[in-house]
């Protein structure tokens, strides 16, 4: 449904100050006959270094609109496995993830307490059911992805970072008219990466579109498609900088479709 109907707007100024935002179900939650949409109006919802995610999102049937997001310990916004029916539009997410340091042990990044550093998200989806996408702009993470070549030569360490998105979903995803763009200082390891490759449920899991995007910079693939692959179409997409276009290893179920797409200076 491209307009659903809306029983109440929200100015993000009437319930946002400082800190993380949770937008629990309990409050902001609407239902099929009526959404909630919360707006801003342009200010910055600062998450720093105080929680691991600066927007936590456990609502359903809700819009996010011109939100502008940055830090957070790990994450811009996580949404939950309790979220269903979300939308996020004309919204920005910068500086988030940890930085870490480059370890000898396998050359990947590691914090301060030694965990290597991977996979945090501007946006985070651990089991979310039917999400779009539209008209963001997801940039420069504080960390960056290490390279397959350590120290200059290929040690087999698989890049490890920061992504754009994060995908553990039951399906319904559609993400376009996006700009998720890295640097040669902050890449992603990914720049949409998908959970449990090889399960049917896996990445983007079922009935889901990707396109109209630009997805720069990333030391492994653009985009993982990989799992159920079932009615996974992704199709009218930029994809540049990276050192693979696509992943498709593993396809469990499909079918999935990847057609007119520009995939351009390749190279991690």
């Amino acid at each position: 449904e491209e307009s659903p109907p809306i029983a109440r707007t929200i100015p993000l100024s009437s319930i946002y100050t400082e800190g993380t935002l949770n937008i629990d179900a309990a409050t902001y939650s609407g239902n099929q006959d009526g959404w909630t949409k919360i707006v801003g109006n342009g200010q910055w919802i600062d998450g720093e270094k105080l929680a691991v995610s600066a927007v936590n999102v456990t609502a359903s049937y809700i819009i996010l609109e011109n939100f502008k997001v940055r830090g957070g310990i790990k994450h811009g916004i996580y949404l939950n496995s309790t979220c269903a029916n979300v939308r996020i539009i004309n919204s920005e997410v910068t500086g988030w993830g940890r930085v870490g340091t480059l370890s000898d042990a396998d050359g990947a990044y590691v914090d301060e307490t030694g965990e290597v550093i991977n996979n945090d998200a501007a946006v985070y989806l651990n089991g979310v059911l039917n999400l779009l996408v539209e008209r963001c702009y997801f940039h420069d993470p504080r960390g960056t992805a290490n390279s397959w070549h350590y120290k200059g030569i290929d040690v087999s360490t698989h890049p490890k970072g920061p992504n754009a998105m994060f995908i553990n979903s039951k399906g319904g995803i559609v993400i376009r008219y996006n700009d998720f763009i890295g640097s040669d200082e902050h890449r992603f390891n990914d720049v949409i990466e998908g959970l449990n490759n090889n399960y049917q449920s896996g990445g983007f899991n079922k009935n889901s579109d990707i396109y109209g995007n630009m997805l720069c910079f990333a030391n492994d693939d653009i985009i993982e498609l990989d799992g159920g692959q079932s009615n996974v179409r992704f199709f009218n997409n930029r994809c540049e900088g990276a050192y693979t276009g696509v992943s498709v290893a593993c396809n469990v179920l499909g079918p999935s479709y990847i057609y007119r797409n520009l995939f351009t200076n390749l190279g991690d």
